[in-house]
């Protein structure tokens, strides 16, 4: 329970991050099938992503997105560029 209490904070401090050029939003979006918060990101240029973090790998609904060393937001801006 408190590993999951630390984890929604952890998620609400990065998303009240300033977004980065290029992201129109990111939203918590869901559950991964193995029970990771899934975050929907939005592209200034309409593109969407449903991304979540597992063992400090980002990755979405085909595999590894990158980003070992990105937080959320630089995430969102990478795939956005």
């Amino acid at each position: 329970m408190i590993k999951k209490i630390a984890s929604t904070l952890l998620a609400i401090s990065m998303l009240a991050q300033p977004v980065l050029a290029g992201v129109s939003g990111i939203h918590e979006d869901g559950y991964s099938a193995s029970g990771k918060t899934m975050y929907k990101v939005t592209c200034t240029n309409g593109k969407t992503w449903r991304i979540y973090r597992a063992s400090g790998q980002w990755y979405d609904g085909t595999g590894a997105q990158g980003g070992q060393s990105r937080s959320l937001n630089e995430q969102a801006a990478f795939l956005c560029r």
